[in-house]
């Protein structure tokens, strides 16, 4: 069922949650404060059940698997930050060997394609994160509709001091993803 823990976490990766298929809306009413010209509401099917990573990747999980970190506010428990979406590919690959599965890229430096029928890690598309981060919910974000019930849930500019936070530390989403 949704949120339930499909792969434990390791010290390379968080824990990995079971997300199902289903329909929803993605994108933005109109008038609907902060909204951009893109962001328009139209419904989404996802077909295929897939699993998505509980937090994001920690400091400590990505220098377990990359040796570094780039992150320029350090801690093990923060999420690593300062990624180019080519380094998060990489990452994913690398994950992908180091548990012996098939990585989802072909390719390298900024040339880089998805293999289908790959078993390894890769990154949700944008509707699979929004379908996972709204978890069946109809409101602005997840937890309401007012900045204050994202202030309980997730860390943003209006309450994170311009610093990152230790993943996991606001509520998980119905489905059990933090941070989303």
């Amino acid at each position: 069922s949704p949120g339930d823990i499909i792969m434990p976490a390791s010290p390379q990766r968080p824990a990995m949650v079971f997300i199902p298929a289903g329909k929803f809306m993605m994108g933005s009413p109109k008038g609907e404060t902060n909204r951009e010209s893109n962001e328009m509401l139209h419904e989404v099917t996802l077909t295929q059940a897939f699993l998505m990573a509980s937090t994001p990747v920690t400091q400590a999980q990505y220098r377990a698997v990359m040796s570094k970190s780039p992150s320029y506010r350090p801690g093990d428990a923060r999420p690593v930050e300062r990624l180019r979406w080519f380094d998060a590919v990489e990452f994913c690959n690398a994950l992908s060997t180091s548990e012996g599965r098939s990585p989802a890229y072909h390719g390298s430096g900024e040339s880089v394609t998805i293999q289908n029928g790959a078993t390894g890690y890769r990154l949700p598309t944008e509707a699979e994160w929004e379908y996972a981060c709204r978890a069946g919910t109809q409101a602005r974000y997840w937890s309401g509709d007012a900045e204050a019930d994202l202030a309980r849930v997730g860390w943003y500019y209006g309450n994170s001091g311009s610093m990152t936070r230790p993943v996991a530390g606001k509520l998980a989403n119905p489905w059990g993803l933090y941070d989303m």
